[in-house]
């Protein structure tokens, strides 16, 4: 007989895809994952500091802007109901 799983929270399957949303930008972006393992999504804080993954042709910069940051540290924010909806963050 399997164990008994006990829920902490409440589902909350919107914030959760809001979630799957930013984990798949941030690694188009910057062509890793921002964590490694279960351990760092509890501790770890997403670098936004690095180069991204690729630029365009005659694009000098090699960071993403200020705006993308913003937006990415939201969606990926650890608080599911601090996260904004896909209709905000688009």
């Amino acid at each position: 007989m399997a164990p008994e799983v006990q829920i902490k929270t409440e589902f909350k399957p919107k914030p959760l895809d809001v979630w799957a949303m930013g984990i798949s930008i941030y690694s188009v972006v910057f062509g890793k994952l921002p964590f490694e393992n279960n351990e760092e999504i509890k501790t770890k804080i997403p670098d936004f500091n690095i180069p991204v993954a690729s630029t365009y042709q005659g694009d000098k910069s090699n960071q993403i802007s200020e705006e993308c940051k913003i937006c990415l540290q939201g969606i990926l924010n650890k608080e599911p109901e601090l996260r904004p909806t896909i209709s905000e963050a688009i």
